[in-house]
């Protein structure tokens, strides 16, 4: 700027005075009344090229700015202002202060950058299964002023791709473009990345300033999930306790269809099909993906406890008039009550059974008290033959706490089943016939009962006596040094013997343990201090009576 002394234009306000400031084809207007020091504003318009275009100068220069303000000082020097400001003019030069603008000296022009807005400033796609897509729809705009050329977009991260723009593209102000996003996922798990769009700036075609690029970054994030889906059919059942259901499960998004199956009562075969538990409630029943273990599928099974009657024993055979005693078993309820009932002969409340006289086929039946439709039967073979019934031995002598074996022959039924018992004596009887006797000298009756007809039995006679012993005396030896004598016994005379007492210090000893009917050889030694034994004496021979 020319830096002559400043001239008071303070007296020459009129819009001539002013005009003569602007290049030649041009008119102006007056904004502000003064130009020294205080401001005067003047608004060229150039209708060589278009309405509002200041075209003025600064010294030897020339500056074009849409819709600017001229700030002049003294011999139609100017500056260019856009926006709001303040200048101060000092010893005939301006000086200019810009709020967001550009002030160009030189050879050089001064104009506005518009500004690139990219809406959304960040992407989130969520989760996404692994092959599936998710867009996401990103605007790109030029907030105002003159153009700006996108002139690249590129993308990074693992699944993300960009569709519907090709660079470079050029905005004007006010412009938008739309585009694309596409999330596909290839594996699970979480992925980022971003947007880069570079937006280039150019100073338009009358100047020499070179271009200026930036880069707008918008960051992308998603998730990969897998996209196996698990499915079972039925989803819901209702059956009894003990009952069954067969479940089937279906996979997507796998090749592998397996599938583990568990429950939470019961139990459940590898093919799905499920067995109730015996107590009623509420279970599920899960297939989980041999895949993907994190997916599965349940149904709910709803047991419902069942009542249940059964009998023991389910099927009898009696002879006319016999007796069988029944018994009735009931789950699923408190209730265990029955109530009884045959189709012939009668039975009481017990479950006693008495066959009729007359030959047959019958049936004995137990019902629920708890639930009546609820029974369980058993059948009975009614036969007219008599049965017969013996014991073998009939009768027996023993000794106390001697054994006997008792044996029973069952004719005219199959059943050959029995009940043993002592009906007289303190004997016992087990029940597959073995007798004890007591220790006390008694007559004991023992009874056998046929539990095809109770009314059949056979008796033996038992004679307890008191037990047998032996008494042996033998002539002192006449050895010196003797310390004691053994007793030897045996069955078969001239032996062999067994030794039944050493030690003893006297010439007599008694042998209590001894069978009714048998016959015994004893022989004795003498043994000194040294415990030399001396040869067997003479044999004695004991016969022990019955009983």
């Amino acid at each position: 700027m020319d830096p002559a002394p400043t001239k008071d234009l303070r007296q020459k306000e009129s819009l001539g005075h002013v005009g003569s400031t602007c290049p030649k084809g041009t008119r102006s207007r007056l904004e502000v009344p003064f130009c020294d020091l205080s401001a005067l504003t003047l608004l060229c318009q150039d209708h060589r090229t278009a309405p509002d275009r200041v075209i003025s100068k600064v010294g030897t220069q020339r500056l074009q700015s849409p819709a600017a303000q001229l700030w002049c000082g003294i011999r139609g020097h100017a500056v260019e202002h856009s926006g709001s400001g303040r200048i101060g003019i000092q010893r005939g030069f301006c000086l200019l202060f810009l709020f967001s603008t550009f002030l160009a000296f030189g050879s050089h022009a001064v104009a506005d950058t518009g500004q690139l807005i990219v809406s959304p400033a960040s992407i989130n796609f969520g989760s996404v299964p692994v092959g599936s897509s998710n867009t996401q729809l990103v605007t790109l705009s030029n907030s105002g002023g003159p153009k700006i050329t996108i002139s690249q977009v590129s993308l990074s991260g693992t699944g993300f791709s960009l569709s519907g723009l090709t660079s470079p593209i050029t905005l004007a102000g006010g412009q938008s473009v739309t585009c694309t996003v596409t999330f596909t996922p290839p594996s699970t798990g979480a992925v980022s990345g971003v947007i880069l769009v570079t937006t280039q700036n150019s100073w338009g075609k009358k100047t020499n300033s070179p271009s200026s690029s930036t880069t707008v970054t918008v960051p992308m994030s998603g998730a990969g999930v897998s996209s196996v889906s698990v499915t079972v059919s039925p989803t819901s059942a209702t059956i009894q306790t003990g009952g069954q259901q067969q479940f089937s499960a279906s996979v997507s998004g796998t090749t592998n269809t397996a599938v583990s199956w568990t429950t939470s009562g019961g139990t459940v075969s590898t093919s799905g099909l499920y067995t109730a538990p015996s107590s009623g409630g509420t279970y599920t029943v899960t297939a989980t993906s041999a895949a993907d273990t994190s997916k599965s599928a349940s149904a709910t099974v709803t047991v419902s406890q069942s009542i249940a009657v059964s009998l023991s024993p389910t099927s009898a055979s009696l002879q006319a008039g016999g007796q069988q005693q029944f018994t009735a078993y009931v789950s699923g309820t408190s209730n265990t009550a029955v109530n009884w009932s045959a189709s012939g002969g009668t039975i009481n409340s017990g479950g006693l059974y008495t066959a009729p006289s007359t030959a047959g086929t019958y049936t004995v039946k137990a019902v629920s008290a708890a639930d009546p439709a609820k029974s369980a039967s058993a059948s009975v073979g009614v036969s007219s033959q008599t049965v017969a019934i013996s014991i073998s031995p009939t009768s027996t002598a023993l000794p106390e706490m001697w054994q006997q074996q008792f044996a029973a022959t069952i004719s005219g039924s199959t059943n050959t089943a029995v009940t043993w018992a002592v009906r007289q004596g303190k004997g016992t009887i087990t029940q597959g016939g073995l007798y004890t006797a007591p220790q006390a000298v008694e007559a004991d009756i023992v009874t056998v009962v046929s539990q095809a007809d109770t009314t059949k039995s056979a008796s033996a006679m038992i004679t307890i006596s008191a037990p047998h012993s032996v008494t042996l005396s033998w002539s002192a030896s006449t050895s010196s040094g003797v310390s004691y004598y053994n007793v030897y016994r045996g069955t078969i005379s001239g032996g062999p013997y067994s030794l039944v007492k050493s030690g003893v210090t006297s010439a007599s000893y008694t042998d209590p343990n001894v069978q009714s009917g048998k016959i015994y050889y004893y022989v004795t030694t003498a043994v000194d201090s040294a415990g030399a034994e001396s040869v067997y004496s003479n044999q004695a021979t004991a016969v022990i009576p019955m009983p």
